[in-house]
């Protein structure tokens, strides 16, 4: 169009012909707002949303937004698990983990070796990973640390893989328990924290304001909403279509020469859980209380099976950080294992035993949540008792 209008301009000037510049600033007028309409129109304006996991085991704290996204037509959603690795006591990597291939089936999931970001730039990229370099147990390669991510997207939205215990004024144990997962850099760097409740907003809120201070309030305020966890929505799934027995007939078969009885009936199944935290809080006193507590579940298994989950990376975590602790921690679990009265279960994914147990015991963490959420007992054991 601006062409023809040079055309017919260029021939005026060169016959001596006058033009109308009202005329042309007219043409030129509709010519805009036709253009205008025809943006609004004619090209779509799509938005691109990029989950990135590392565990697969993750997955339900995304998995509802997940679906959500996908739902909307202007939407383009990838979902891109990335490598992680362990580490050792001086932070050397001691072996490095890929599952895309243990996520979910129904996902389209993209290759990050594939997938540039840089060139891409997506509209909003979700991370559950805030730790960055702070991670002194496990660590994600430094291309997506939330501090390089921020300037690769217009909005980077962290929610967290696990839910916590919700817990009251005066409780102060478990309100020490949140320097591990809220003061790290993906909180600073996010645009948008997307927490359990309510009730857990404020905690953040109170924990980062008294870590960076009073004048930085309004920025958590209003970066941090408690809009809940996806990990409930996976559940309430899970619940409505869980059957305990037909359950029982996929586990393991050693698994299931546990929680059976002689006449064929269920044992009642216990979860017992323990975290990393409790290990870097309690220290020996916990081994003290892991002792107490299997003594208890092994006089009763009659009646009751003990399902043990401990966090997967106890082990490297009392290397680099309590290491004194190390060999009576190896002496409990090689004597729980080889006496083979309980389930030690160290399979990469926690569901398993979260949907066979009839309630949880153990220390505060995602684990209990999730059985909280299914409508399962939940003890929080005190190593002091």
């Amino acid at each position: 169009i601006i062409y023809q209008i040079f055309e017919l301009t260029y021939e005026a000037s060169q016959t001596g012909a006058g033009i109308d510049i009202k005329d042309l600033e007219t043409v030129l007028e509709d010519v805009l707002v036709n253009i205008g309409v025809s943006i609004q129109q004619d090209i779509p304006n799509r938005k691109q949303v990029l989950f990135i996991g590392c565990r697969a085991c993750d997955w339900d704290a995304y998995d509802s937004v997940w679906r959500a996204a996908k739902e909307d037509p202007d939407c383009d959603v990838y979902v891109m698990p990335v490598p992680y690795s362990e580490r050792n006591a001086v932070g050397g990597v001691i072996e490095t983990y890929y599952e895309k291939d243990l996520y979910p089936d129904y996902l389209d999931i993209v290759d990050y070796e594939a997938y540039d970001i840089e060139k891409l730039h997506p509209d909003i990229i979700f991370i559950q990973n805030p730790y960055d370099e702070c991670n002194y147990t496990t660590n994600i390669m430094p291309a997506f640390y939330s501090e390089r991510l921020k300037g690769l997207t217009d909005k980077l939205v962290y929610i967290p893989w696990f839910k916590l215990t919700e817990f009251g004024d005066g409780e102060e144990k478990p309100r020490k328990t949140m320097d591990y997962f809220c003061k790290v850099p993906g909180l600073v760097h996010a645009d948008v924290v997307i927490v359990q409740s309510e009730h857990m907003r404020k905690e953040y809120i109170e924990c980062l304001t008294e870590f960076a201070g009073e004048d930085t309030r309004q920025i958590w305020e209003k970066k941090i909403l408690g809009l809940g966890s996806p990990i409930d929505d996976a559940e309430g799934k899970k619940l409505a279509s869980c059957d305990k027995r037909a359950e029982a007939s996929m586990l393991p078969k050693q698994w299931q020469s546990l929680i059976l009885k002689e006449d064929g009936d269920l044992k009642k199944i216990i979860l017992y859980n323990t975290t990393v935290a409790a290990f870097m809080q309690s220290g020996e006193k916990l081994l003290h209380k892991i002792e107490r507590t299997l003594e208890v579940f092994k006089s009763n298994t009659q009646d009751i099976a003990l399902i043990w989950r401990p966090h997967p990376l106890t082990v490297q975590s009392l290397k680099a950080s309590k290491p004194e602790l190390l060999d009576r921690y190896n002496t409990i679990v090689k004597e729980y294992r080889e006496v083979g009265w309980g389930i030690y279960d160290d399979t990469p994914d926690m569901e398993m035993a979260i949907k066979i147990c009839d309630a949880y015991y153990g220390d505060a963490d995602g684990m209990a949540h999730r059985c909280e959420t299914l409508g399962k007992p939940v003890m929080i054991q005190n190593v002091d008792m």
